[in-house]
């Protein structure tokens, strides 16, 4: 009973009961900035602070990347109760697959980097966005099964190589569909931000988004133009893989350089990849 009400007054109400309860919490979270809907927080994230749904997805993605790696160990085996020689033997027969594990592993770490630079830069993510996603993750999960056919078959199968390349390529393009949403997504003023810094600098060699697209670009590209060449060859279209290497090396020294002569733009998650 309230100080100083008598005994026969009923106690007092929130107006509206429940309902007055629920415009109380609405008007409370406009306030705060927020929209809200059974208390789901749905304004635009800032970037590179992945909202509840980013964190959630991330999380996904960290789990279907380290089965995928976990899966390419599978293949590295010796059968027990072996002689000396048998067993000098069958080691030799695993450095396919030794090999196989080490590119695959390689690759899938590299994609798991795209990924979460991708998802860093998304300002929200909507149904697209997300779809696109789970088809890469789709694409991850399967990145065991031609690892295993290009450690058995690699060498004499033109199959084998071209199923890898495939899923390499599809991979790539997943995330450069991602980048390029994320891209177009970017607020107009971010932009122009960014198109201010680069007329102040013009020695800035690209901007990190453009030097990402350039990385995934001609990854796709690489692995896409070997499987012509592993219709012919299976050992060449493998060989033409080898051309990453020094790739990565230049695209690397270069978004180096760019980080450290455009600090600002490095350190924006928006406008690029970080150093």
């Amino acid at each position: 009973m309230a100080r100083g009400a008598s005994p026969g007054d009923s106690p007092t109400r929130p107006p509206f009961g429940w309902c007055g309860a629920r415009v109380r919490r609405w008007g409370r979270a406009r306030a705060a900035g927020r929209s809200y809907r059974d208390g789901v927080d749905d304004t635009p994230t800032p970037p590179g602070r992945p909202d509840r749904g980013g964190a959630r997805l991330a999380a996904l993605s960290d789990g279907v990347f380290a089965i995928a790696m976990t899966l390419l160990v599978l293949d590295l085996s010796v059968p027990p109760g072996l002689s000396a020689e048998t067993f000098h033997a069958e080691l030799r027969d695993t450095l396919p697959n030794l090999g196989a594990y080490a590119l695959s592993f390689a690759v899938l770490a590299q994609f798991w980097r795209d990924q979460h630079y991708v998802l860093t830069v998304l300002p929200r993510l909507d149904s697209g966005a997300v779809h696109l996603v789970l088809l890469g993750l789709g694409l991850i999960a399967l990145v065991p099964f031609p690892t295993a056919l290009l450690a058995e078959y690699g060498g004499t199968e033109s199959v084998a190589v071209v199923l890898y390349a495939a899923a390499v390529a599809a991979i790539n393009g997943v995330h450069l569909a991602l980048l390029w949403r994320a891209r177009r997504a970017r607020a107009p003023e971010t932009v122009a931000e960014s198109s201010s810094r680069k007329r102040a600098r013009p020695g800035v060699p690209g901007d990190m988004v453009g030097l990402a697209v350039l990385d995934m670009g001609a990854t796709a590209a690489l692995f896409a133009a070997s499987i012509p060449l592993a219709l012919l060859s299976p050992g060449a279209g493998m060989l033409l893989w080898a051309l990453i290497l020094p790739f990565k090396w230049w695209i690397g020294a270069r978004q180096t350089r760019a980080a450290r002569t455009a600090p600002g733009e490095a350190d924006d998650p928006a406008s690029g990849l970080s150093a």
